[in-house]
């Protein structure tokens, strides 16, 4: 089973929950999310380009480089933006991991194989698991 998202989509879905969010391809293995987050009367921007490292089961490995403000970057330093983090997503320094089993509503029957990067969208490739 293959599931194929455009930027435009999956900015669409994080829309709900992030204010001011894009995302765009860099290469083969990258890609670029923008993310702009008011506190204070102020608002801070997160530049990261994404790369997929490893797909292992249901456990996604990504690692992220980039620039951030540099309040941003001591707010991630201390962990005051961890909270605001889903319970699935796992942050180490720049690396994170997404375990989609712990997203509730995900289907425990499928098990993510692949995942593409590509100019128009993200293609991922799940298997059906069989007991």
């Amino acid at each position: 089973m293959t599931l194929q998202l455009t930027y435009g989509e999956i900015k669409e879905l994080a829309g709900s929950k992030v204010d001011n969010f894009s995302l765009w391809y860099v290469d083969n293995s990258k890609i670029h999310i923008l993310v702009k987050v008011r506190k204070f009367l102020m608002t801070h921007k997160i530049n990261v380009d994404l790369s997929v490292k490893e797909v292992r089961r249901n456990v996604i490995y990504l690692s992220y480089e980039g620039d951030i403000s540099w309040l941003a970057s001591i707010a991630l330093g201390w962990g005051m933006l961890d909270k605001y983090i889903p319970s699935y997503i796992k942050r180490n320094g720049k690396d994170l991991t997404v375990n989609l089993k712990s997203i509730r509503s995900f289907p425990h029957n499928l098990e993510v194989s692949n995942i593409f990067l590509y100019q128009e969208g993200v293609k991922i490739v799940f298997n059906f698991k069989i007991k």
